[in-house]
């Protein structure tokens, strides 16, 4: 549906960057009794990423087979359907779903094609066109049904931003002296869709715009002395990114799209570096704070001091990675190395931090949360003598 984590993100990026994290001091909060139950999703392959959820613990994502991935869905309780593909298609993958159970994703062929495809609730198969484009892949949905995705353009070989609206297209048009655009995500469920756009003649630099429903791009505020911004993710009313000054540190800010303003995200206390990860829709956003010597979890309202996550007793390092709307965070919590104890937490609203189950001999991560606060993630698991990406649910007792 709407991405509350990191389902978006490259997993290997994730690893990457809490492979960075060190820690040593800071609060410390003691880990209440876990509330949730550790699903293994199905995976009948060499390996599973699931990206979303919506809010009756469906998930959805790919299946790695020796011939490809596969999309598939999963219920509560870890059992798979692989989802048809269009004749000519042998691979692809689910991207995003709704909570009216619609799954978006796309096909791709063994000419590089690709197809945009939606399937219903009960798996029937529909593709999304665009008029004078073949390929196309959906990566968005909110509750309306509206998608986003991009077409790839062969003259100029451009990729576009498209919005499908009940099955009828429109590109998302760049800025003038532009060619290509991405998009991030949509707005509410009536509101703009935000992204960006670059390339063409008026250069390779990334501009975030916002695009009404006709498909026209305004581009956003920045900061007085910006060279170059772009962002890394939306959700409500309220995007986050960064902007590369023309002098000095590149730095983290939010936008509010309600009120047509920019601001910098602040550092929490003696953090020297911040790394917002994920926002609600209530424009709160969390991420990770650090120091040289820790990290921790951090969360920043929409108004409000920001606030730094508790630790597990006797950790000194975490970060945050998705946020519902409710206010509760998932994340991790590990010592100060970051390395033989990593625990996968979630924190409460009042920033209380559970531990979750832990995954067999492997470091449970979240990517995303639903608004019951079940938690989806991922972890490295040791299949014979490789290790493998498996898919993980840690099903909240909340109905």
């Amino acid at each position: 549906m709407r991405r509350t984590g990191w389902g978006s993100w490259s997993i290997g990026a994730i690893g990457l960057l809490v492979a960075a994290m060190v820690g040593s001091v800071a609060p410390i909060a003691s880990a209440a009794p876990g509330v949730r139950r550790l699903v293994t999703l199905e995976t009948p392959g060499l390996e599973s990423r699931a990206v979303d959820i919506n809010e009756s613990d469906v998930s959805v994502g790919s299946v790695d087979r020796a011939s490809g991935n596969v999309p598939v869905r999963w219920d509560r309780n870890g059992r798979l359907t692989e989802l048809p593909l269009p004749d000519g298609f042998g691979t692809g993958r689910a991207n995003g779903i709704n909570d009216a159970g619609t799954i978006i994703g796309y096909a791709y062929g063994n000419d590089y094609s690709t197809r945009a495809l939606s399937w219903d609730r009960d798996g029937s198969l529909t593709a999304l066109t665009v008029p004078d484009h073949e390929n196309a892949e959906a990566d968005h949905i909110n509750r309306r049904g509206v998608v986003l995705g991009q077409v790839y353009e062969p003259k100029g070989q451009q990729f576009r931003a498209v919005r499908w609206d009940h099955g009828r297209a429109t590109l998302l048009e760049p800025l003038p002296g532009h060619a290509r655009t991405h998009a991030w995500g949509l707005l509410g469920d009536n509101g703009p869709i935000v992204g960006d756009s670059f390339g063409g003649d008026a250069g390779s630099d990334y501009i975030p715009v916002q695009w009404d429903r006709s498909g026209k791009a305004t581009a956003l505020p920045v900061p007085p002395g910006t060279q170059r911004a772009f962002l890394q993710g939306a959700n409500g009313y309220t995007a986050f990114g960064s902007i590369i000054p023309v002098s000095g540190l590149t730095y983290s800010v939010r936008w509010d799209l309600d009120k047509g303003t920019v601001s910098p995200i602040p550092f929490i206390g003696t953090a020297e570096w911040l790394y917002p990860t994920a926002v609600n829709g209530c424009g709160t956003i969390v991420g990770i704070t650090r120091r040289s010597y820790w990290s921790a979890g951090a969360k920043w309202p929409a108004s409000g001091d920001a606030v730094q996550l508790p630790w597990l007793p006797g950790h000194a390092s975490g970060g945050a990675f998705a946020i519902n709307d409710a206010g509760a965070v998932a994340g991790i919590s590990s010592s100060a190395d970051a390395t033989d104890d990593e625990v996968p937490v979630v924190w409460d609203v009042a920033g209380n931090v559970t531990a979750l189950e832990q995954v067999p001999g492997a470091k449970g991560m979240p990517v995303a949360m639903s608004e019951r606060g079940s938690v989806l993630g991922y972890a490295m698991v040791k299949v014979d003598q490789s290790y493998r990406y498996r898919s993980f649910l840690w099903t909240s007792s909340r109905r």
